[in-house]
């Protein structure tokens, strides 16, 4: 077993996807398998894929029909053989010791989700990037009880669980938590639905503030449909 499945579904980014690949084969924490979905590309993302495959043997490959995000990460959670699970879009890339501090975060409060902070990027113009910090309301101490990276559940913000920040990918997952039981459905908005089954299903979900997810606002590849989520072709 590897301490963290990464899933990463590709379709048509072959712009961005070194970028990606180079950000998690270089992580910190190496006990780790990467799936890549390709999902029918048509460009040279598989080409790429198959060279970093060549490069890292913890790159496994599985292509198939396009049939969107969706059924491309639940094809890779249906393999997985990680304690804890990761989704990263190929457009996007992370911090080199994001999956080690987000790991350790997670073993040690036993936590079924553990959540970060994130950088937003217009394209690739790094210089345009900006925080997105957890922004949360509930009460005043159960919000300070989360900005401080203790564990909570749904129902210590059940008055704004609707209000979650239900990005898939700035998150942790344990893997029994998900594997057989939550699965991603549909073209858009897809993320929403999942995070929110997932924080319901939960026990402990908890916080870390540092910035180890960077996100791509490119409103030419995965991405970009209603409220900010990315949608596949």
């Amino acid at each position: 077993m590897f301490k963290i499945s990464v899933i990463v579904p590709v379709y048509n980014v072959e712009v961005y996807l070194r970028k990606c690949l180079d950000s998690l084969i270089n992580q910190t924490l190496q006990d780790i398998e990467i799936i890549c979905v390709n999902d029918g590309s048509t460009d040279n993302s598989l080409d790429i894929l198959l060279e970093y495959s060549q490069k890292d043997s913890r790159i496994k490959i599985i292509s198939q029909e396009n049939k969107g995000v969706s059924e491309a990460r639940n094809t890779a959670i249906n393999i997985a053989k990680g304690e804890y699970l990761s989704m990263v879009d190929p457009d996007d890339w992370v911090e080199n010791n994001m999956l080690e501090v987000m790991y350790n975060k997670a073993v040690k409060e036993n936590a079924d989700i553990v959540e970060c902070d994130l950088f937003e990027h217009r394209d690739l113009v790094i210089d345009s990037k900006k925080v997105r910090k957890l922004k949360i309301k509930c009460n005043p101490l159960i919000k300070m009880k989360i900005m401080h990276g203790l564990t909570y559940n749904w129902q210590d913000i059940k008055s704004d669980i609707f209000n979650i920040r239900a990005y898939c990918w700035n998150k942790l997952y344990k893997t029994n938590l998900i594997k057989n039981k939550i699965l991603f459905e549909g073209r858009a908005g897809e993320d929403y639905y999942f995070c929110l089954e997932a924080f319901l299903t939960a026990n402990k979900i908890c916080y870390t503030n540092k910035k180890l997810y960077h996100y791509v606002k490119n409103p030419t590849s995965l991405s970009s449909g209603i409220h900010g989520f990315k949608i596949s072709k």
